[in-house]
């Protein structure tokens, strides 16, 4: 009896480490494959448009400070696109406020020598280098980081959600997020756009 005994918990122990080993490793593959890259490349996506349209001299301070709302409405897109999570009677009051308040806000963006009108920058110590159509472009470019920045957070809250480890999730996004870079750090040699000008100083 005690030989039996002992046969029968090695054997379950067995098979719950076989079956554990499987659990690990499909998950490792699911997440390494969907969410866990995908969330790793956004996020990336998300720090490049955020740093260099993100500059002084190409989107003012005070502009960045209230385009950071975007995130509002770009998540609760995301939101409804990917996971069809619903959109209350209350929420949808709250986001046509924030989007009006935005587009208010962009206002003097289209409008000729705004930022001689601009409270709260010292004129004299900022010197903005863009033109007309770079005045327009740069804020969209930087918005366009919030789209980004929303969607890894809907891939990291669904991931959560459906049950998956914190540490295998985070461990794999940093990976994606690594892997992203190792590309995305040539958009600096882009003339124009990054700050390198020339290969051998970057």
């Amino acid at each position: 009896m005690p030989h039996r005994r002992q046969m029968s918990r090695a054997a379950r122990a067995k098979e719950f480490a076989k079956h554990s080993q499987k659990s690990i490793a499909d998950v490792a593959k699911s997440l390494a494959g969907r969410r866990t890259l995908k969330a790793g490349v956004a996020n990336e996506c998300a720090g490049l448009l955020a740093i260099y349209p993100g500059l002084p001299t190409r989107t003012p301070p005070n502009i960045q400070a209230i385009l950071t709302l975007c995130l509002i409405p770009f998540t609760v897109l995301v939101r409804y696109l990917m996971i069809k999570q619903g959109i209350s009677g209350r929420r949808m009051s709250a986001l046509i406020v924030v989007i009006f308040g935005l587009v208010l806000s962009m206002i003097p963006i289209f409008v000729p020598n705004w930022r001689s009108h601009t409270p709260g920058i010292n004129l004299s110590q900022i010197s903005y280098n863009v033109s007309t159509i770079g005045s327009i472009l740069w804020p969209c470019a930087f918005v366009s980081g919030y789209a980004f920045l929303a969607l890894a957070t809907v891939y990291c809250e669904d991931s959560l959600k459906a049950g998956e480890s914190p540490m295998l999730y985070l461990t794999w996004m940093h990976v994606g997020t690594l892997l992203a870079g190792l590309v995305l750090l040539w958009f600096d040699l882009i003339p124009g756009f990054g700050l390198v000008r020339q290969c051998f100083i970057f």
